[in-house]
């Protein structure tokens, strides 16, 4: 549950009550697999997954098919992960993988149409008249519409048909030409998928492949801003912002390539990519960038917390303890409740809105920046410490 939450901290407690109650479980070491690969460090659990199966071997307790398990998670964690999961799926016969995978057929397709506007020099992509075939032979099978209201979300679940939309894109992987058809797909992928780190590599990677030609296709019409309120430009926007969030645990530095991709192309940030790029960087331990960036900040008030606490955090790694206290002030400023809920080890959540938003400045913010980044707090030495000196 708290993986399916994002909340590592207390996936982690969690994880550490299981292992002293039953510390010879076969389960734990599917549970560390998953919450190590959900923390970013597949090594760790590689490594982790084959301490496991030599402890296991030896006690001689296992029959052959878990033991066969463990081997494949020991030698492959994500994969043996994401394989056992498609498996398990009734409603997928076909894999989505197979579908994703044309997406990354990049070479030779046909270039989308994206112009420079002659007097504001701001980039325009109009969907073209074959892409708009593409997509309603697309939408036939698909039947869903996304939800132009919400980030990224659509307006009923695509997941009921999916083995007629699936069957279909892989009968017609020309579809993928077509953008809007590219962020329904990557849509309905990472609502499904996106929590989990070990579908990243054979799901959205593809897609983030054909994205980013097309961004780089969008580059060489000009220096211009590509606004989110502009021709069609919000498909593209939308998708890169899914493929971002979709890819940042199980392809990390994949997902920050694009979101920096997407910050030099879209530069008044209206995908709001700065914070996570800023989380990507602070996880790297890559502190002299995630300050750097955060000092960047030109933000207009919105998702301001986790840039103030993320220049919080490099300031005190990199020993700056009254840069550190200056910014802790900003952050505690535009929201109370932060130190509170980041030093608490057991707090009330806080949930969002129903489309998923949180108010600048409300406990539901600072609940949101808490599952997201409290276990950085907690493995930098001495932070928690030290916040707790300042509540």
């Amino acid at each position: 549950m708290h993986l399916d939450n994002d909340d590592l901290d207390s996936a982690r407690g969690a994880f550490v009550k299981a292992q002293q109650a039953l510390p010879d479980s076969p389960t734990l070491a599917y549970i560390e697999a998953m919450l190590l690969l959900h923390e970013g460090h597949e090594q760790e659990a590689k490594e982790r997954a084959n301490f496991w199966y030599r402890r296991l071997v030896r006690q001689g307790e296992l029959d052959e098919d878990q033991l066969d398990f463990l081997a494949a998670l020991a030698e492959n964690p994500g994969a043996t992960l994401a394989d056992q999961l498609l498996s398990a799926e009734e409603d997928l016969a076909t894999p989505p993988g197979v579908a994703s995978g044309a997406a990354g057929c990049v070479a030779h397709r046909p270039k989308i149409d994206i112009q420079a506007d002659p007097d504001s020099g701001r980039l325009l992509y109009n969907t073209s008249a074959r892409e708009a075939t593409l997509f309603a032979a697309w939408h036939e099978q698909f039947q869903v519409l996304v939800d132009e209201d919400v980030a990224l979300g659509f307006r009923d679940d695509p997941w009921g048909n999916a083995i007629e939309w699936m069957s279909a894109l892989c009968a017609h992987p020309e579809w993928l030409d077509a953008p809007q058809v590219v962020q329904d797909l990557t849509l309905a992928l990472t609502s499904r998928f996106g929590s989990l780190p070990w579908m990243a590599p054979s799901l959205l990677e593809p897609l983030a492949l054909r994205l980013s030609r097309w961004l780089e296709q969008a580059r060489a019409e000009g220096d211009g801003n590509l606004c989110w309120d502009d021709a069609d430009n919000a498909i593209l926007l939308r998708t890169g912002l899914a493929l971002v969030v979709g890819m940042e645990r199980g392809a990390r530095q994949h997902s920050r390539e694009l979101a920096e991709e997407l910050l030099l192309i879209d530069q008044e940030d209206s995908l709001g990519l700065r914070e996570l790029v800023l989380d990507q960087l602070l996880r790297d331990d890559r502190n002299e960038e995630a300050l750097a960036l955060a000092e960047e900040n030109d933000d207009d008030g919105s998702l301001v917390l986790g840039l103030l606490m993320g220049k919080t955090l490099a300031l005190y790694r990199l020993e700056q303890y009254e840069a550190a206290e200056t910014a802790l002030g900003d952050a505690v400023g535009h929201n109370r409740y932060a130190l509170e809920l980041i030093c608490a080890e057991n707090p009330r959540p806080s949930m969002p809105h129903p489309d998923g938003q949180v108010d600048p400045g409300s406990r539901a913010e600072a609940w949101q920046y808490r599952t997201l980044m409290r276990d950085q707090w907690r493995t930098t030495p001495g932070a928690l410490d030290w916040l707790e000196a300042h509540r």
